[in-house]
Formats: C-alpha cells, sequence, structure tokens
C-alpha cells in the first residue's frame, strides 16, 4: 500500500507540472478573445440570473428548434464573482483531483492482473485508460453541444500525455493483485 500511495504521489505531481507546462506555453488551445470584453462581461452580467451553466438559445425559449437551427449557439459556464488568477486554494484542489485520478489508476494497474505484469503493458494500460478518459469527456462536448473540435482535440493531447506521464511513474511502484 506504500508503494500504491507513493507512486500515485509522485504521478500526481508528474500531472501537475505537465499542466503548468501544458498550460502555460500552450499554442495549440485555440481560445479566442472576444472583440469587446467589457461589453460582454455587461451583458453577461445584465443577462444571467446568476453563477451556472446556460444554453444560448435557451432550451424553454419559444421557437427553440428555429433559434437553434439559425444560431448562434453558445453553452456558458458562469461566475458572477472574480476569484484571484493564482489562488493557491484552487491549486491544492487541483493537486488532490489529480491525486485521487491515480490513486484509481493504481487500483486499476493492480487489478489488471496477468495482461499488466510488465513495465511497457502497465504503462500501456493506463495509457489506454487516459485515452479512453479524454475522449469520453471531450468528445461528448463536440458531438452534443457543438464545442469547437480544435479546442477538444488539444484538451485531450493534455489529457492522454498527463495520463501516460502517470503510468511511466505508477508502472514503477505498483505490483498486481492475485485473485
Amino acid at each position: 500500500m506504500k508503494n500504491v500511495v507513493v507512486g500515485s504521489l509522485l504521478a500526481a505531481l508528474a500531472m501537475f507540472v505537465w499542466g503548468f507546462v501544458f498550460w502555460g506555453a500552450n499554442p495549440l488551445a485555440p481560445i479566442g478573445s472576444p472583440d469587446d470584453d467589457s461589453a460582454l462581461r455587461e451583458a453577461l452580467v445584465s443577462s444571467l440570473p446568476g453563477p451556472g451553466v446556460y444554453f444560448v438559445p435557451s432550451f424553454d425559449s419559444d421557437d427553440f428548434a428555429l433559434k437553434h437551427a439559425s444560431g448562434p449557439i453558445a453553452r456558458i459556464f458562469f461566475q458572477r464573482d472574480g476569484a484571484p488568477v493564482m489562488n493557491p486554494v484552487i491549486f491544492v484542489f487541483g493537486f488532490v483531483h489529480m491525486f485521487v485520478i491515480t490513486l484509481l489508476l493504481s487500483f486499476l494497474l493492480a487489478f489488471a492482473g496477468a495482461y499488466a505484469a510488465t513495465y511497457r503493458r502497465k504503462v500501456m494500460v493506463v495509457g489506454v485508460a487516459g485515452l479512453a478518459a479524454a475522449i469520453w469527456s471531450n468528445g461528448g462536448d463536440v458531438v452534443w453541444f457543438y464545442s469547437p473540435w480544435a479546442h477538444h482535440l488539444s484538451v485531450m493531447l493534455y489529457d492522454f500525455v498527463a495520463f501516460v506521464l502517470a503510468g511511466l511513474i505508477l508502472a514503477r511502484f505498483v505490483g498486481r493483485v492475485e485473485a
């Protein structure tokens, strides 16, 4: 169990560092800026009642199908209150999130049985799990909510590499559990 915790902590640290590298200097993440940031901010504050997720056109609007067909279509994640850009609490929660994921990946490796008997196969198990998670969590937004492919492919790349990095570390620490 000690190896699982140590391996998971190190894997979470690798994911955390990868996040800083990827999001800090990523030319692949096509995130645009509005032409008039101030006007959009004012419109959001005056149009949205509070924190939440909003879909435009609203599902309960008159002529939803017509409005949806003619556009625009948007999904807005809205938080009215501001927050510090580099809030230390967010980094702590982010690391804990990554640690929980790496613990779950450790259990996956431990129960993968004879297939994951070698270092290479352990990395492959975690990599495939990461690829599946990346496609599942990002591909649905493209399919169901018309989100742009370019953004989600970038996030899928981030997710997949994070899982592979975790797998490279976890494979050194996690043994298999015999039934």
